[in-house]
């Protein structure tokens, strides 16, 4: 037996990432093996208020891409230092 369809409001919040976790996993896991819900999903109108959300998230996030890898590389040589070195005067 085929499982039931999502329900129509089901579909539009999960394209709006309102779901919980679980609930989220089992939407995702049912439109990847339903086509008639994945054609449902395809066919929302968009949200252009989320999708301009989306596209500042991702300027920002290339924007402070180098300043987090110099972070991280900061972050590495410190633990290395910290964790790693003998203590001075150790011998």
């Amino acid at each position: 037996m085929m499982p039931r369809c999502l329900e129509s409001d089901v579909l539009e919040r999960f394209a709006r990432g309102e779901l919980s976790g679980e609930s989220d996993a089992k939407a995702e896991t049912h439109i990847a093996t339903c086509r008639r819900c994945a054609r449902k999903l395809a066919s929302l109108p968009v949200d252009e208020k989320l999708l301009e959300q989306i596209r500042d998230a991702d300027r920002s996030r290339r924007e402070i891409a180098p300043a987090l890898s110099t972070l991280n590389a900061i972050t590495e040589r410190l633990t290395t230092t910290l964790f790693h070195a003998p203590p001075p005067g150790f011998v």
